[in-house]
């Protein structure tokens, strides 16, 4: 009895408790644990500006589609520079036919002359791609095409045209209105520019601001013209090769080479 007593006492293995099987964690690791599960004042700071950055950009092309809506709605037809000329390229090709830099523009007929066609204006040099994205849309949009108005103006080397005629503006808006757009876009891009050099979530509000609200600039996109393509191209330009500087890739090469393309064939001047 007492050897088996003995045995049996012998062979009682110890409890192990909870707090002996699972080893408490290190400081560091717990310091660590606590800081992803809390944010801290800095990071709560830093996600509020972000997100009223953002929501001043938001501000900031909605006033420019406001002042750029008002001024091509206000200002009467053909009272921008050179704006019967973009037209007259558009309204050329709505028309089915090719501009060219070897006559006149005679109507919305342009004249067979040695199997070319007479169908020139002031900026008929210019390279077609704005010109055949417009008068895609507008024959999308079921506009007839109409002859732009070439009136006389009162003083030399001015754009008072001694004619405003209602439908023309009413017209021209279906063409006006899109160029908004491109300069609403423009400024857009601007602001990816901008993001992509600063870590600060202001710095890429402002520099949009700064392209928005340039008077010229404001102006120009309120009308018919192929800078307002140009302008919108520069910008993506811009944030393509700076991707293309942080990351050189072939496809972000390719990317800089395409729009590169596609500015020539905006605005190339031989």
């Amino acid at each position: 009895m007492d050897a088996e007593e003995g045995g049996t006492k012998g062979d009682v293995t110890p409890v192990r408790t909870l707090s002996e099987e699972q080893p408490s964690p290190q400081p560091s690791e717990a310091v660590a644990s606590a800081t992803v599960a809390e944010p801290t004042d800095a990071d709560s700071r830093i996600a509020v500006s972000a997100h009223r950055a953002k929501l001043a950009l938001v501000g900031v092309i909605a006033v420019f589609i406001v002042l750029g809506t008002v001024i091509a709605v206000k200002t009467p037809a053909y009272e921008s520079a050179d704006e019967p000329s973009h037209v007259q390229n558009i309204e050329t090709l709505v028309r089915g036919n090719w501009y060219g830099m070897n006559g006149h523009f005679n109507g919305l007929n342009c004249e067979f002359t040695k199997r070319t066609f007479k169908c020139a204006g002031a900026v008929a040099h210019q390279a077609p791609l704005y010109y055949l994205l417009f008068a895609g849309w507008q024959r999308i949009a079921g506009v007839a095409a109409q002859t732009p108005y070439e009136g006389k103006t009162t003083f030399p080397h001015t754009e008072l045209f001694l004619r405003h005629n209602s439908a023309d503006l009413r017209f021209l808006l279906w063409l006006r209105l899109p160029n908004v757009l491109l300069g609403a876009l423009t400024v857009l891009c601007t602001y990816f520019a901008v993001r992509l050099v600063t870590l600060d979530p202001w710095t890429p509000v402002v520099g949009a601001s700064v392209v928005a609200f340039l008077p010229r600039f404001v102006f120009l996109s309120s009308f018919v013209t192929n800078d307002n393509l140009v302008n919108l191209l520069g910008a993506i330009l811009t944030v393509v090769a700076l991707r293309y500087v942080r990351k050189p890739t072939r496809w972000r090469m390719a990317a800089v080479g395409a729009v590169v393309g596609l500015l020539l064939t905006t605005n190339c001047r031989p």
